[in-house]
């Protein structure tokens, strides 16, 4: 009886975990091309150049994995992993989900090789992040 009862949990864990295990979000080989993929550090804001201190870095892989890099209160580098979603044929925009939840999404574009992301309700609020090779 008590292995009936632990059956359908232990099936919707099996479910949970490998649902979670692969970053492909789309089913075609749109991620491999967009000109997303790749890294980018930020450079600039609509306030103007960024300092150092609040630098951070996208790394959009091809798979649909993504990471986040910013300097924590310490001055070290902080790392937090996403996946990503872009959808450049209609409206260029770009989805980006967190493991905890967080859910960012902006207007792009790439202008002289530079990335530009715009805040989804606000286009006055850019972000400007240049490549890193």
């Amino acid at each position: 009886m008590k292995t009936k009862k632990l059956l359908f949990p232990l099936i919707m864990l099996l479910l949970v975990v490998t649902s979670f295990t692969s970053c492909v979000i789309v089913d075609d080989d749109d991620l491999y091309h967009s000109p997303l993929v790749g890294s980018w550090e930020l450079l600039e804001d609509q306030y103007g150049p960024v300092p150092q201190a609040y630098i951070d870095r996208l790394h959009f892989y091809s798979d649909g994995c993504g990471a986040y890099e910013a300097y924590d209160n310490y001055g070290y580098w902080s790392n937090w992993n996403f996946i990503w979603d872009y959808y450049g044929k209609y409206d260029n925009t770009v989805e980006i989900r967190f493991y905890d939840g967080t859910n960012w999404t902006y207007y792009w574009e790439i202008y002289r090789g530079y990335l530009y992301l715009y805040d989804y309700w606000n286009k006055n609020n850019y972000l400007v992040y240049r490549p890193i090779y």
